[in-house]
């Protein structure tokens, strides 16, 4: 009896020094579940970009021409692009002329005009003249039909023509040159500039025309519409389109500047 007495608090001693113990190891046991590393995968962001026309121009048909057409046709402006690629018909007077464009029946000053956002429509006779606008200076072309008075203005009834401009896809420093000549005494020449990183993307263009626009035809407003050569028809031009832009995260700064000179006789 006696030993069966002093074995009885030795067992209570031992199961407390139990319980004390796992209470002093759970706080260590909790600590190292929160420890544990976390298992949320992080997603990359998605950025959803429109132009505003997007949701106000529901219904009105968007054509946009083809990169391999505007790189057939950089040397030429951009009246001769349009009346083979876009299906708009294009009032042009001859080589060297006046040349403006014609949308759903419409007059060339119910024609919105639009480069990168801003209007290049007269703002006096509120017409362009496309024969001086260089498909070299564009990196995209798009023709919206159908009235887009609630965006462009109330003058642009007939549609809107947009010519746009990116940034350098490629990274680097690259260098392209062209030139063309033809059978009525024109030569055009052209060089572009690019540079591209992460941070900075820069592209320079230039380019140079000299026609002179001889050429012959038959004058129909003389009796027997005799063979005459055109004179007087020459077109001296130069431009340059300087495009930075640099990339700050989740904003960005683009800046472009177009320069150009034209002499027509």
């Amino acid at each position: 009896m006696l030993t069966t007495n002093r074995c009885q608090p030795a067992k209570l001693l031992f199961m407390l020094k139990r319980i004390l113990s796992l209470m002093l190891l759970l706080p260590l046991v909790s600590e190292a579940q929160v420890s544990l590393p976390d298992t949320t995968i992080t997603l990359q962001e998605i950025k959803i970009l429109a132009r505003r026309r997007s949701d106000l121009s529901a219904g009105h048909p968007t054509h946009e021409i083809d990169s391999l057409s505007l790189q057939h046709f950089s040397a030429q402006h951009l009246a001769f692009l349009l009346s083979r690629h876009s299906g708009m018909f294009i009032k042009s007077y001859g080589p060297g002329v006046l040349a403006t464009t014609s949308l759903r029946g419409g007059s060339a000053g119910q024609t919105a005009l639009l480069w990168n956002g801003f209007s290049l429509q007269s703002p006096m006779h509120q017409q362009s003249d496309l024969a001086l606008l260089p498909v070299f200076f564009m990196d995209q072309i798009e023709i919206q039909h159908g009235g887009s008075s609630a965006i462009w203005g109330s003058g642009a009834m007939g549609g809107a023509l947009f010519l746009n401009n990116k940034p350098p896809a490629a990274t680097g420093l690259s260098a392209r040159a062209g030139i063309m000549a033809s059978n009525l005494n024109d030569l055009a020449q052209h060089l572009t500039l690019q540079f591209g990183s992460e941070t900075i993307k820069s592209s320079l263009r230039v380019f140079h025309n000299n026609a002179r626009n001889h050429y012959q035809y038959r004058n129909t407003a003389i009796k027997e519409a005799p063979l005459e050569v055109q004179q007087h028809a020459g077109l001296q031009q130069w431009g340059l389109l300087q495009e930075n832009y640099l990339n700050l995260g989740r904003h960005s700064l683009n800046m472009r500047l177009w320069l150009q000179d034209n002499k027509r006789e």
